[in-house]
């Protein structure tokens, strides 16, 4: 897979290594998975509200059934990039898809 091209002439394959990593996931565990992201915080401290679903679907049904749900305030993990935060949701429904009704408590 090639190299995108940003503006400044840096080169990044980041985009493509988090979808790498999600279709790995979501084909091991037969799922779909869904980020959403949302602004969080003040004009003065902006923060990011990111939440990761995982949907399966019921071979009787049209509709995606939710199996996960994982989510995070990215200024709580002081991850740097949106990829490492990206990345740590991955994870975090890894252990959720183990846990009864898909969710976790682990650390938000």
């Amino acid at each position: 897979m090639g190299h995108e091209k940003w503006p400044g002439g840096q080169t990044t394959m980041n985009w493509a290594d988090v979808g790498g990593l999600m279709r790995e996931f979501e084909e091991e565990n037969t799922v779909f998975l869904e980020f959403r992201l949302r602004s969080a915080g003040s004009a003065e401290r902006p923060d990011l509200w990111m939440e990761l679903y995982a949907f399966g679907q019921d071979a009787d049904s049209t509709e995606a059934v939710r199996l996960g749900y994982v989510k995070t305030l990215a200024s709580r993990q002081r991850l740097s990039t949106l990829k490492a935060l990206c990345i740590y949701l991955i994870y975090q429904m890894d252990f959720a898809l183990g846990e009864p009704g898909g969710e976790t408590d682990a650390p938000a």
